[in-house]
């Protein structure tokens, strides 16, 4: 079932407030980055992509990682393992 992923980062916020909508129920989440690996419908817009929503097919999990020595929340749409994830962000 797809799901629909929104997210916002207010002017000053550290983190993307982000509301997940999948089968109906509908869930908010404040995670420092979002990795979404294939998605349509991508709408992306604001200062510095601040704003956009996605539709993807793959499950969505909050991970926790370390990224630059700073351990991070990560809304993650993949259907990597942690381990290939923290390979992935560990360069961005």
């Amino acid at each position: 079932m797809p799901s629909i992923i929104r997210w916002v980062k207010p002017k000053g916020a550290k983190k993307y407030h982000v509301t997940l909508t999948r089968g109906g129920k509908i869930e908010h989440y404040a995670v420092d980055d979002i990795v979404v690996d294939t998605g349509s419908e991508i709408r992306v817009g604001g200062e510095e992509e601040s704003r956009g929503w996605i539709i993807t097919d793959v499950p969505c999990r909050i991970v926790k990682l370390e990224i630059l020595g700073k351990i991070e929340e990560v809304l993650a749409c993949t259907r990597k393992s942690i381990s290939e994830l923290r390979e992935k962000v560990k360069y961005i």
